[in-house]
């Protein structure tokens, strides 16, 4: 299968995260086609492989799932990667590593391929290995099988657990507590860094206080401290990106 579009959900709050987003995946991951999910138009041009759908108006937190279950019912791709708008890559996206991943979802039974070391922080057991890069499972009874890490989903298995009237919180946490024991594969990697991983990305704004300046580093990363090379933040500020 070819790799799948980028899906990021997108608030009007946090449309200045969003710009700062593009130009890192212009610089770490040229080729994605991106569209993202959001309501008022930003006023930054998009990139030409970026698009925008707006779902009307930003109803805020406690209806952030309601247009997306109505725009991911009526499109018509199997499969997704999804995330939201102020989580950019950090690094190089590894193109070479996704490629090898995308053939397990052809099995019917992986309903989500984690992209991040996200795994690796909660309960897995080994599932495989490419060449020298292994593959693990999440465990059926851990914690966050819903995360909004990364991921290639099986669309129909994203929308199961995607309910009316969730925040992207009550998604991870009450998503992920109806999806143990599904008897679902939800697999990943899990190695060193920045060999073995997809994609490492930044949380920018952390609990909601899209008031605060941009944070270009993820704090639930336990393995090592990985953050955005600051040349590259420098970059940003001299080009009113930030």
């Amino acid at each position: 299968m070819k790799t799948p579009t980028v899906y990021l959900a997108a608030c009007d709050n946090y449309l200045h995260a969003l710009k700062a987003t593009q130009f890192l995946f212009e610089k770490f991951w040229p080729t994605a086609k991106v569209v993202v999910l959001g309501y008022t138009p930003p006023t930054f041009k998009l990139n030409k492989n970026w698009s925008f759908v707006s779902l009307g108006i930003d109803p805020g937190v406690s209806g952030w799932s309601n247009e997306l279950i109505k725009y991911f019912e009526s499109i018509d791709d199997t499969h997704i990667i999804f995330n939201v708008e102020d989580c950019p890559p950090i690094k190089p996206v590894n193109i070479t590593l996704l490629e090898k991943l995308l053939p397990y979802m052809d099995n019917p039974n992986i309903a989500k391929i984690t992209l991040t070391e996200d795994l690796g922080n909660r309960p897995h057991h080994y599932f495989d290995s490419i060449d020298d890069v292994t593959i693990i499972e999440t465990s059926q009874g851990a914690e966050y099988r819903c995360s909004t890490q990364y991921a290639i989903w099986r669309k129909e298995y994203f929308l199961k657990y995607l309910k009316p009237n969730m925040n992207a919180w009550q998604f991870e946490i009450d998503g992920s507590a109806s999806a143990r024991a599904d008897g679902y594969h939800i697999i990943g990697t899990n190695g060193k860094p920045e060999r073995d991983y997809v994609i490492h990305s930044a949380e920018c704004i952390r609990r909601g206080k899209f008031d605060k300046p941009l944070a270009f580093h993820n704090p639930v990363c336990k393995k090592y401290d990985m953050r955005l090379d600051q040349d590259i933040i420098l970059e940003m500020q001299q080009k009113e990106i930030i």
